[in-house]
């Protein structure tokens, strides 16, 4: 959205018509290959683990369920790799990244093994929480900000 706008904004001479129609099909064209990217890269992690899991699953002499680190690391690695490529390419990492996870929950979860499963969707949550917790914590100190001497009232706002 905001290459969309700088786009918009740089062009000059051209009439508002072709302007936006212009942003549109850059808008579309954005993400529509940031979809595409993560489609891709969710359907290929998919596969991997489907096809290749006898191979990535670890064996475990004592038939004791154990977390296999190899699916996690697939999990956990495909997501930023979309990201990655997506914007590499000079599209939208977050648009790829929500499309690829939204393809891994429904068709790379179900041949994921039971505690990995679990782990994953642990890791997932708990590093959402995270990520959210920050960002609020950030919006809140930008509301109490001021570009000034701060008065001895708004330190201790600030401290509250």
């Amino acid at each position: 959205m905001y290459q969309t706008v700088m786009l918009s904004l740089r062009s000059t001479g051209v009439s508002p018509v072709t302007n936006l129609f212009m942003s549109c099909a850059s808008f579309m064209l954005i993400f529509l290959g940031s979809f595409a990217i993560g489609c891709a890269v969710a359907y290929y992690t998919s596969y991997l683990i489907k096809r290749y899991n006898p191979i990535i699953r670890e064996d475990d002499p004592q038939k004791k369920k154990r977390i296999n680190r190899a699916e996690v690391t697939i999990m956990v690695v495909s997501p930023i790799a979309s990201y990655l490529i997506a914007q590499g390419i000079g599209l939208s990492g977050i648009v790829s990244i929500l499309f690829c996870g939204f393809i891994l929950s429904q068709y790379a979860a179900e041949n994921l093994s039971y505690q990995t499963r679990k782990l994953i969707k642990f890791l997932y949550q708990s590093s959402a929480y995270i990520c959210e917790s920050t960002v609020f914590m950030f919006l809140g100190m930008s509301a109490v900000e001021f570009y000034g001497a701060y008065r001895y009232d708004d330190i201790i706002l600030i401290f509250v």
